[in-house]
């Protein structure tokens, strides 16, 4: 079996509480929710969050709204809540979304899961740098279990570098999508106010429904003032002193045990 398990926790620094958002009416991960929907081959769809009282109580109404499923896991290492949800709901494979994404490509999720299954892989995801936001990426049950089990996953926020970065202990596919995924110009995360701002205009004429790839991309290509507002935004990897020498020494450990 296939699942979406979209990650989200209400506690995060650089905009507090951004799934709470609202977008037209709806809330930031109940936009995640309704694109997620329309992925293809997937047997179900939950919320894997953080169990303390302030997620439980904001997500478990937002699952029953949308009529997914939940799992409460721990906060610290998101391999392990990944781990223990797809035990929980029987999945073999996992298509991990993140909750501040609205505008997750269903287009590419689908493919995705296709290649996926197709080549047997532990870790499929798309490749080269693509617009921030329109991303998923597929994991097996067994490929987090052997990850989990051979290295200090207390980075795992990052969990797709874990298996990018040992490519010869996992099998990986990157698949390749249309030109269009690759265009530097636009960022459709929420991670701060401007990704907000710049979302919430695109919102304001969508209603209670997904939204394709094409659909928002031809939207800025027509607008693309408004692309502009989010644009020097810098990602954390970028931004923070020694951020990458602190990933790799727990990455190395990987192949240091095997």
């Amino acid at each position: 079996m296939v699942g979406v398990l979209i990650q989200v926790r209400l506690e995060s620094k650089r905009l507090p509480q951004k799934a709470k958002l609202f977008l037209n009416g709806l809330s930031v991960v109940e936009r995640v929710i309704l694109n997620a929907k329309e992925i293809k081959g997937v047997n179900k769809i939950a919320i894997a969050t953080v169990d303390n009282e302030l997620n439980v109580d904001y997500f478990s109404n937002i699952a029953e709204k949308n009529n997914i499923e939940i799992f409460y896991g721990k906060n610290d290492d998101i391999i392990k809540r990944f781990i223990d949800a797809a035990n929980f709901f029987q999945l073999e494979h996992v298509v991990r979304v993140t909750g501040d994404c609205p505008l997750v490509s269903y287009e590419a999720s689908s493919r995705l899961i296709d290649a996926h299954l197709k080549h047997n892989c532990d870790y499929t995801h798309i490749d080269g740098k693509y617009i921030n936001g329109v991303n998923s990426e597929v994991y097996s049950l067994a490929g987090l279990t052997r990850m989990y089990e051979s290295t200090d996953t207390s980075l795992s926020e990052y969990m797709s570098i874990y298996f990018r970065n040992n490519s010869k202990l996992f099998k990986n596919f990157g698949l390749k999508l249309s030109a269009d995924y690759y265009n530097p110009v636009y960022r459709v995360t929420i991670d701060e106010q401007k990704d907000f701002e710049m979302l919430n205009l695109f919102f304001k004429n969508v209603g209670r429904r997904p939204v394709s790839f094409f659909e928002w991309y031809n939207f800025f290509q027509k607008n693309k003032d408004l692309a502009r507002i989010n644009r020097e935004i810098i990602e954390k990897w970028d931004n923070e002193k020694g951020f990458d020498s602190k990933l790799a020494k727990k990455i190395e450990l990987l192949s240091k045990i095997n």
